[in-house]
């Protein structure tokens, strides 16, 4: 069975964040467990955009640099989400089931 664990930011930058990261992805590595990370909070989790994280330099370095290296939001509410459309009217919609399905 593969392991994985994903890190996700909401609310906005915090201070020491990166360490957390780092943390994270240390244990992870030290039990065989896939390391994640959701770019810019919620938006990265709705759009199935991430990176992986262990195994590679995305995550080493980080402790002295401010914010979080890989975003947050401080406004992306799954449950009503801004959908902008081509023809140029916003809805806001569920996506919650779309976030289900790209955690998987």
């Amino acid at each position: 069975m593969i392991k994985k664990v994903a890190i996700l930011a909401n609310g906005g930058d915090v201070s020491g964040f990166n360490a957390v990261i780092r943390a994270i992805k240390k244990t992870a590595e030290t039990h065989g467990v896939e390391c994640y990370g959701y770019i810019d909070g919620y938006r990265g989790l709705v759009n199935n955009n991430y990176i992986r994280l262990d195994g590679n330099e995305k995550a080493s370095g980080i402790l002295p640099k401010g914010g979080s290296i890989i975003g947050s939001s401080t406004n992306a509410i799954v449950f009503h989400y801004k959908v902008e459309h081509e023809d140029g009217t916003v809805t806001y919609e569920d996506l919650s089931d779309q976030c289900v399905r790209n955690v998987k």
